[in-house]
């Protein structure tokens, strides 16, 4: 039901003769009664608290103002005034008949309400949490009218009782009254003595005590006799719970936004940001949720609070392993999802985390927050991007996308752009836990960081395990347990629901002689025994249906493992010994494909991979999906959304790990063995069939080479050998790969065909992965096979490959690949030491160059231990020159730990250059800890110069961490200087933290002149920052039209600092006809255009220029535009250039050639160049052109320029040019040029010109 309609249907009469209000004031001391005594102009006085409600909502809305909390949750204010007004119009519909009854008692809440707000609007900053306050009052006030209309006309003992606790409520919301009026008045005075922070604790509590009366009032209510349900009373109950449902509708305006893009181009653009498949893993998380199961979530007092208030803040789902948290999180999204479809909320955002080497995207930090910024680019799939996707993606387009995608801090500072673009953001985010150990935080960090920097409401739900690291940093916000106490019921029904299922089509008691009450024993006590977890469950009733007999099922019930392990290792032991030895085989398989495949392998392809027999075995089997779901019982499950099997749950692989038969080698070297006689039995000529059959391959020409299994094999088999460590060296898996290495001498041999094939396959990669970056190095200019197997033992560490390969090395002597790296480079590059020692053992003559050891301290990988083994083998030979060490410091992942050996090994040598502290203060990950480390080992040598200060300020990632070092260590030496400040400023990652730590550490020698203020308004500075700078100078600097000025000409973040500087300076700055130009040009500037030409209206002239900019505003222009036309109407003149840039306007022109029309249209010129403008519009062209012709029909001209380019219009030429004709038709001549320009528009058919 429309909120609307049911507000409108919802006004009842008071049946109360009593006003309650009237004894609530009767119960004040003296004290309070004059302190209630609100000035208030009785009837008017709802309509005076909407229209400063309103008023405050909007200058919110414009000024971004938010507070946080003492608990630590931000509080957008928009969202408190939404939460007013949508109180007061209620109140509205249901108390208007007490204001007839008594309008000084009924109005005086409100009264109060109103003379509060006025003062403590002024000082949002001190009073946030009064002006809350104030909303929990107005929401109270409605909601107890409401009480009254409902019950207190009925003639009981307990309606009585319930007149006595509203009268006790009522006067306890007056004293909160008449303290907070006491508080803001107080404050007033205090802030202009410029005094420090007063406690709340006094107000808190008088609001705390209208909380618990407003209790005692429902429990009252409870008691009173509802048997009457009349129309009334059911329209009263709706009422009620309408107003428990949240208040924010959507973002109309995200409904028009335009991209002008081609489906797919916007598509390729959401790909490069991700390409998780985050709907269907929903699809797969929701699937078995029972109905009717989570409702206690739903209706849980946290969440319910957690959902509906108007804060931004974290709720933090937590329980033990198999406690059904996914299908909890999957139940919250649909609630969500819910509320979007019926216009309540926006749409939600989420990702489920998830621990599988086959989805790595799924743990990857960076990854999960590039699919949420994906997600919030636009209002739904489907639908227009939003312009701060657009504009980070052409820059990255620019840059040839150098940079590979978009990294955490990128899509972080992405996704609290787009959130301020909404009213209110909900990002669920399932299985914290899953993320890499050494990752977890940085995603909660992410999180973090979004709600503290984000303009907009955002509200973040997440969930894990009981993790003590998660415990320790989500312990602050607000947080819901699992438990058996609050999901008994949900796991009740799933165990009777999934026996019943058992029963009816897995043969569970298929030979019970007492089928119904069996069925019922094993409900009572798998559902006694779960305590709470639906895995535990779930894993009991599966391994029930291995028995058949009543007396063992009654057997195993009676000692039921309390543990999953336990459960598992039973389970395992049923399934693992099988009576067919290839049944066996498979099972382990199945098994360790699913552990440690690098891809996401799809049902066809993943049934050949777990098909190929292992080591020793002669025989040939076909796999089914049906036989592997079988054999692994229920380990494993088909995921039907994506194709593919997967572990049933994520404690499955967690046992399985904790097997000695699955340890990271002996997986790896099962995978490795089969995609090796893969690629042995693709295409392989006759002379090798030999060595193939001991395996039971055989050589099948009509198999594609590029299949799913065999490219994944091509990709990834490299990589499983290095992963089998020890196991490689010796067994089957040596014969193996021995067979296929050494059949280089075999001119069609599979290593040749292999290193012959790689190319193409590599040209296929759209997203090169690290794996595919070392293949592409094994790639040899020379084409020798021997060069490409060296490559490869050299890039993969495969040092038992270079013992064999020995002498065709030292024979040959150099190899470049086609990077031109040598065998060193790539042994260094990528942390191979067992490589590294043996090329520098075999080759003990030869000189170590400067550019491999600056390779060495440039390696991300085992960086530490191949310097330290360059150092060792090659000892005094090498030199460590400064851009060694140079190059070390700028080692983001290892650089400190490369730095301490060389200083330690060689320190005695080791000059600290300025320009190394330089690069040490620029490293954005561990610059803090490399600067700390030559601070203390050599500090005394270090000078601390103007560039090494400025680099650390510029650093986005880590330059609070080396400011903080460079203080407190050499902050004597250190000079904040102008430059310094305007590096800071412009520094959008970490620029904020860096400025308050400056302020905190140094305030005394910061000087914030107007030049620098100046500065700051031309370079592209946060508004945050320019806040701190402003709030600074405050009472020093005097805002100047130039600052303002300069702002203006500084795009869109030029818009933020002209309203800040123009709300916090209003009344001091010039307002000249630049300002007024850009501010009718801005975006959401309606209300901010409105109180210029208010407040400062008589210095403004408005000239032809400020008309132009309000018909180009986009967003604002209609509004912008009506606004001059009613205030200043007498000095406008539409010019022709205004009603062109009118009609060229994508987003607002239809409304504002129709505004323009209905206004001035007698006095408009229709030019040619306006209805070109029109025919050239892609979004509202048509309708420009039909209210044109309408009003204007004859003042237009058509000429040929207009014909052609209505042809090229590819978005709704066609109709354009059916008005054109229509209207026009003889004078259109339909000449070539016409036809020419009609193929561009490839959705015409040319038969409409004919």
């Amino acid at each position: 039901m429309e909120a609307t309609t049911t507000m409108a249907s919802l006004a009842i009469s008071r049946k109360s003769a009593n006003d309650l209000w009237a004894e609530a004031v009767e119960q004040l001391n003296d004290s309070d009664k004059s302190a209630v005594n609100f000035s208030h102009d009785k009837l008017t006085v709802l309509v005076k608290l909407q229209l400063l409600a309103e008023k405050s909502k909007d200058e919110c809305i414009q000024r971004r103002w938010k507070y946080t909390r003492k608990s630590g949750e931000t509080v957008i204010l928009r969202d408190v005034f939404e939460k007013m007004i949508a109180w007061i119009k209620t109140f509205e519909k249901v108390g208007s008949s007490a204001v007839q009854y008594d309008p000084v008692h009924a109005a005086l809440p409100w009264a109060g309400i109103r003379f509060i707000l006025q003062v403590a609007i002024n000082n949002h900053d001190k009073f946030g949490e009064v002006m809350e306050g104030l909303a929990e009052i107005a929401e109270i006030i409605c909601r107890h009218a409401i009480l009254e209309d409902l019950y207190c006309g009925q003639m009981s003992i307990a309606a009585g009782e319930l007149q006595r606790a509203l009268v006790v409520l009522y006067a306890t919301v007056l004293k909160y009254l008449s303290k907070a009026r006491a508080y803001v008045k107080q404050r007033s005075i205090e802030r202009m003595l410029k005094s420090g922070f007063l406690p709340t604790s006094e107000l808190d509590d008088y609001l705390e005590k209208t909380r618990k009366a407003e209790i005692n009032v429902r429990s009252c209510a409870s008691l009173v006799d509802k048997q009457e349900n009349t129309v009334h009373h059911s329209k009263m109950i709706q009422l009620l719970e309408y107003m428990e449902t949240p208040l924010r509708k959507m973002d109309e305006n995200l409904r028009h936004i335009e991209d002008n893009l081609q489906e797919s181009k916007r598509r390729a653009i959401l790909e490069w940001m991700s390409q998780e498949p985050y709907i269907q893993h929903h699809e797969q998380n929701k699937q078995g949720v029972l109905s009717g199961t989570g409702q206690w979530l739903l209706a849980d007092s946290e969440f319910v609070k957690w959902k509906n208030e108007r804060a931004s803040s974290i709720l933090w789902l937590h329980g033990f392993l198999g406690s059904g948290k996914s299908k909890l999180v999957s139940i919250v999204i649909e609630d969500a999802l819910r509320g979007f479809r019926s216009g309540q909320t926006i749409r939600p955002v989420y990702f489920y985390c998830s621990r599988n080497k086959a989805e790595p995207g799924r743990s990857d930090p960076s990854n999960i927050l590039a699919s949420i910024a994906r997600q919030l680019s636009s209002l739904e799939p489907g639908t227009p991007l939003l312009s701060p996707t657009l504009d980070l993606y052409r820059k990255k387009e620019v840059e040839g996308f150098m940079s590979g995608p978009m990294g955490l801090e990128e899509s972080c500072s992405l996704i609290i752009e787009l959130t301020a673009r909404y009213s209110l953001t909900i990002i669920v985010v399932d299985a914290l836990d899953e993320c890499e150990r050494q990752k977890k935080y940085d995603l909660l960090k992410a999180l973090e960081r979004i709600l503290q920097e984000s303009s907009g409401l955002v509200k973040v739900f997440v969930s894990s395990r009981n993790d003590q690291d998660f415990v320790v940093r989500l312990k602050h916000y607000p947080n819901l347990e699992i438990s058996s106490e609050k999901n008994g019921a949900d796991i009740a029904l799933f165990v009777q629901t999934e026996t019943e299922r058992l029963v009816r089509e897995e043969g569970l008691l298929q030979y019970s002689d007492h089928p119904i009450e069996m069925k019922n024993l094993i409900v009572k006590k798998v559902t006694d025994g779960a305590r709470g977890m639906f895995r535990w469950a779930s894993v009991q009733l599966q391994f029930l249906c291995s028995l058949n007999m009543d007396v063992d099922i009654r057997n195993n019930l009676g000692r039921l493992p309390p543990d999953l392990d336990t459960i598992y290792a039973e389970l395992y032991c049923i399934l693992s010994e099988k009576s067919g030895e290839m049944e066996k085989r498979l099972f382990k398989n199945v098994l360790s494909w699913l552990l440690c495949a690098r891809l996401t392998l799809q049902t066809s392809a993943f049934l050949e991979a777990v098909s190929v027999p292992t080591e020793g075995n002669d025989s040939r089997v076909r796999v089914t999906k049906e036989l592997v779901l079988k054999i692994c019982g229920s380990l494993v499950v088909f995921d039907a959304e994506l194709n593919t099997f997967r572990f049933a749950h994520l404690s499955v692989r967690e046992f399985l790990e904790r097997r000695q038969e699955y340890t990271t080698t002996a997986t790896n070297a099962l995978i490795a063995g089969n995609s090796l006689r893969r690629l042995m039995s693709a295409n392989i000529p006759s002379e090798v069939d030999g060595l193939l059959s001991k395996h039971g391959l055989y050589s099948n020409h009509d198999v594609p080479d590029r299949d799913r299994f065999v490219q994944y094999s091509y990709m990834y088999w490299c990589l499983h050998f290095k992963l089998a460590g020890h196991r490689r060296i010796s067994g089957d898996l040596k014969e193996t790969f021995q067979r296929f290495i050494l059949s280089a001498d075999i001119p069609s041999g599979p290593i040749k065909s292999w290193l012959d094939t790689l190319p193409g396959v590599l040209s296929e990669r759209y997203h090169c992965t690290q794996n595919e970056i070392k293949l592409r190095d094994t790639i040899t200019t020379s084409g020798s096979t021997v060069s490409g197997v060296l490559f490869l033992a050299c890039i993969f560490d495969f040092f038992e490959v270079l013992e064999v390969l020995k002498a065709e090395w030292m024979k040959s002597g150099h190899f470049l690949n086609a990077q031109n790296r040598t065998l060193f480079d790539v042994s260094v590059s990528y942390g191979n030491c067992g490589s590294l020692k043996f090329l520098l053992d075999a080759a003990s003559n030869m000189n170590v160059s400067e550019n491999l050891v600056e390779t060495a301290a440039w390696s991300e990988s085992n960086g530490e231990e191949i310097m330290r083994i360059l150092l060792d083998k090659r000892g005094r030979k090498i030199q460590i020159t400064p851009k060694i060490v140079q190059t070390a410091a700028q080692n983001w992942q290892c650089g400190e730990e490369i730095i301490r050996i060389l200083l330690d090994k060689r320190g005695t040598e080791i000059q600290i250059t300025p320009k190394i502290v330089q690069t040490a203060a620029k490293n954005w990950k561990n610059g803090g800890k490399i600067m700390k480390l030559l601070l203390d080992k050599r500090g005394t040598e270090i000078q601390i110069t103007p560039d090494v200060v400025l680099a650390a300020v510029d650093n986005r990632g880590n330059g609070e961490e080396i400011m903080k070092v460079l203080l407190d260590k050499r902050g004597g030496e250190i000079r904040i200087t102008p430059d310094v400040l305007r590096v800071v400023a412009r520094n959008r990652g970490s620029g904020e933290k860096i400025m308050r730590l400056l302020l905190a550490k140094r305030d005394s020698k910061i000087q914030i002149t107007s030049d620098f203020i100046l500065a700051a308004a031309r370079m592209r500075v946060p508004e945050r920052i320019m806040n701190l700078l402003l709030e600074k100078c405050d009472s020093v600097i005097r805002i100047t039209p130039d600052m303002v000025r300069a702002a203006v000409e500084n795009g869109r973040i030029g818009e933020k600092v002209i309203r800040l500087l123009l709300t916090e300076h209003f009344s001091e700055v010039q307002i000249t006809a630049d300002i007024v130009q850009a501010v009718a040009r801005m975006s959401g500037s309606e209300k901010f255009f409105e109180l210029l030409l208010d407040k400062r209206g008589s210095e403004i002239q408005i000239t032809p220029k400020i008309v132009q900019a309000a018909a180009e505003n986009r967003q604002s222009g209609e509004e912008v535009m009506r606004i001059l036309l009613d205030k200043r109407g007498s000095e406008i003149q539409i010019t022709p250039d205004v009603v062109e840039a009118a009609a060229k306007n994508w987003q607002s022109g239809k409304k504002l050639v129709e505004l323009l029309l209905d206004k001035r249209g007698t006095e408009i010129q229709i030019s040619p160049d306006v209805v070109l403008a029109a025919a050239n519009n892609g979004l509202h062209g048509e309708q420009i052109m039909r209210l044109l012709f309408d009003k204007c029909d004859s003042k237009i001209q058509i000429t040929l320029e207009i014909a052609q380019t209505a042809a090229r219009n590819w978005r709704n030429g066609e109709k354009i040019m059916e008005i054109l004709l229509d209207k026009r038709g003889a004078e259109i001549q339909i000449t070539p040029e016409v036809f020419r320009a009609v193929p561009f528009n490839w959705e015409w058919e040319l038969g409409l010109w004919l």
